[in-house]
């Protein structure tokens, strides 16, 4: 995948449109809101998939399961390539995932905002420290 070249400028339009949009299981959750980001910087939605195709947490793990991936870690690096070595690689834009207070994930996927990872929540898009991610990946 290769990056439009004002990705930065859409970066910037992506989570400012997003940043009072609630979460909804499939569509407006963690998963939907990376593929979202990663469909407005290259053109290629990694979650094409899945669109439409669950509404609860429960519905997300079987809509993982029958692509053939056993969690959405797995889903994340078969669209997006091997995660990155470390999480300090972790530039602006790229995807990180972060531990989640939802059980049913090991971890929310959220965008590097450059010094923060910008998560989708309940009441909108929250910011947390780059330190907080567990993994990422190069968009």
């Amino acid at each position: 995948m290769t990056r439009v070249a004002d990705w930065d400028v859409r970066l910037a339009a992506f989570l400012r449109a997003r940043r009072a949009q609630g979460f909804a299981w499939g569509q407006r959750d963690c998963a939907l809101f990376a593929a979202d980001w990663v469909k407005e910087a290259t053109g290629e939605d990694p979650a094409a998939a899945y669109r439409g195709k669950y509404r609860t947490a429960a519905g997300a793990l079987k809509a993982l399961r029958r692509q053939g991936h056993g969690d959405l870690a797995e889903a994340v690096t078969a669209a997006l390539g091997p995660p990155l070595e470390t999480t300090a690689l972790m530039g602006r834009g790229d995807i990180g995932q972060v531990q989640s207070i939802d059980s049913a994930f090991e971890g929310a996927l959220g965008v590097c905002a450059g010094a923060d990872i910008a998560v989708l929540s309940e009441d909108g898009v929250v910011l947390l420290p780059r330190k907080a991610a567990l993994k990422a990946w190069r968009v």
